[in-house]
């Protein structure tokens, strides 16, 4: 898998482990129930909230925290505490960036999750092993993906030059700040509507079905 680049910097949550899992929804359930409970609304209205917080902020939380002044570690605590039954290493995969690793490649995690959660998902699926940086919520400031401060945080204590790097996400629009920092950049098929955002997004480089996908060069659609 001869690729040129320097630094493969990933998402987590439906990145590293695939979407068809359904350990994510899991997490979604919980931000409903916190929303619908703090809120005092119907679920529906929690759902409709939970996905347009997402899209207009970058993040839920940022969203609940803007406009009804949620405490982001209350909200953290309560989305996190799921069990971790769904999810399994992925050995092929562990094979391939632990190639990159011998090879001297860095290997990066750029989440918007919370450290715990990160770290528990982490090892769950044995990428413990493989990555030691990772930039999450608390390391930024609270700052979330696809906002710049973030990018830059993860560049400058990553020592990560964008020029020489891939990013590999399933949230379209945090690729779009990558490659504005000019990151080649890959998006993970995670639902029914991630070839519509590739043919939407000229700034996608390269869509896959996951991970692996990509280093045996098996591209659903690349530019």
């Amino acid at each position: 898998m001869p690729f040129s680049f320097q630094h493969y910097v990933f998402d987590l949550d439906n990145t590293l482990y695939p979407s068809s899992c359904s350990f994510f929804d899991l997490q979604l359930e919980n931000m409903s129930d916190f929303i619908q409970q703090k809120l005092d609304i119907s679920r529906h209205e929690a759902d409709f909230l939970r996905e347009d917080y997402y899209h207009s902020f970058g993040t839920t939380m940022h969203g609940l925290m803007a406009n009804h002044g949620i405490d982001a570690n209350e909200f953290l605590a309560a989305i996190d505490d799921l069990p971790l039954d769904r999810l399994q290493p992925d050995n092929p995969l562990l094979e391939k960036l632990s190639y990159l690793q011998n090879q001297g490649k860095h290997l990066s995690i750029f989440t918007n999750g919370s450290r715990f959660h990160a770290h528990r998902v982490m090892k769950k699926l044995k990428l413990d092993t493989i990555f030691e940086d990772v930039v999450t919520l608390e390391c930024t400031g609270l700052i979330p993906k696809p906002k710049e401060e973030a990018f830059l945080y993860c560049f400058e204590h990553l020592k990560i030059d964008p020029q020489q790097a891939v990013f590999f996400e399933d949230s379209s629009h945090n690729l779009i700040t990558a490659k504005a920092f000019g990151m080649k950049t890959v998006l993970v098929n995670a639902d029914d509507t991630a070839h519509a955002r590739f043919i939407a997004h000229p700034e996608i480089d390269y869509f896959v079905d996951d991970v692996e996908s990509f280093f045996q060069r098996q591209f659903l659609a690349k530019r």
